[in-house]
């Protein structure tokens, strides 16, 4: 039972962490190729076309389910490289307190994702204390000792453990804010591309609304992604301190 939880958690970890933020970004990347309308084909010379929501559907409905498998197939590969991608790159943010929406929103576009400057609530000061003496840890031992020791603690003694939630989480938004900080870029590099060649080209214009809307659109994205896994990260933290106590104060018969 304890090895199909740890096969669980490993599971989630692989599917919010890393492949769902891939499939996410592509998403993105789907609504700024229709957003640019002809510039795609332009851009490519006429290699990518302009993609239109009905001849992106008719053109799935066409496939027969051999090469609809592939497409599919092809998606999940490339969901998740991407994932992997954007989870690495996100993972060198700055350690920072607490910041407002601009210092958030101008590190992650920077594609330095802060991250939080604990490892928990400091109101937990104490409580940690109480779980590392409970480990064996002496009182100078610090974090980077113990959370993979109450890791592995909790997998063994706890059914259900909170932990690897907010692993989960803090690791699918911090990649998230990455992803939105990208399509920001993509965006603001096209408006800016797109408008001299309309204006003084007399070349055929994108869908301006939504293709400007997407960088507002980024940034609140950012901002929201940014700040969850900020707080996410606080609480995997807790978690490992306050589980580990738990444990502690629980009676030995008692069913955790």
């Amino acid at each position: 039972m304890e090895s199909l939880f740890s096969k669980i958690g490993n599971l989630g970890y692989e599917l919010l962490g890393i492949f769902l933020p891939g499939f996410i970004f592509i998403h993105f990347m789907v609504f700024w190729w229709w957003s640019i309308g002809p510039m795609a084909g332009i851009w490519s010379q006429e290699f990518i076309p302009q993609a239109q929501v009905v001849q992106i559907s008719g053109f799935i409905e066409v496939l027969n389910e051999g090469v609809q498998v592939g497409v599919l197939l092809f998606l999940a590969l490339a969901s998740y490289f991407i994932g992997h991608a954007l989870h690495w790159i996100s993972r060198g943010g700055p350690k920072r307190g607490e910041l407002n929406f601009w210092s958030r929103v101008g590190y992650s576009v920077i594609f330095r994702v802060p991250k939080p400057d604990r490892d928990y609530h400091a109101g937990l000061d104490g409580v940690f204390e109480e779980a590392k003496i409970h480990l064996g840890f002496g009182s100078d031992s610090v974090w980077r000792e113990y959370y993979p020791i109450a890791k592995s603690y909790l997998a063994k003694n706890l059914q259900t453990s909170l932990s690897p939630v907010y692993q989960n989480k803090y690791t699918l938004h911090r990649s998230l804010a990455l992803a939105s900080s990208l399509w920001f870029w993509i965006s603001v590099a096209s408006i800016l591309i797109s408008v001299p060649m309309v204006v003084y080209f007399g070349c055929p214009a994108p869908k301006w609304i939504p293709l400007s809307l997407s960088v507002p659109a980024a940034i609140v994205l950012i901002n929201g992604f940014s700040g969850s896994y900020y707080y996410n990260w606080l609480l995997w933290g807790d978690s490992l301190i306050s589980e580990v106590v738990m444990l502690k104060r629980s009676p030995p018969d008692a069913e955790v």
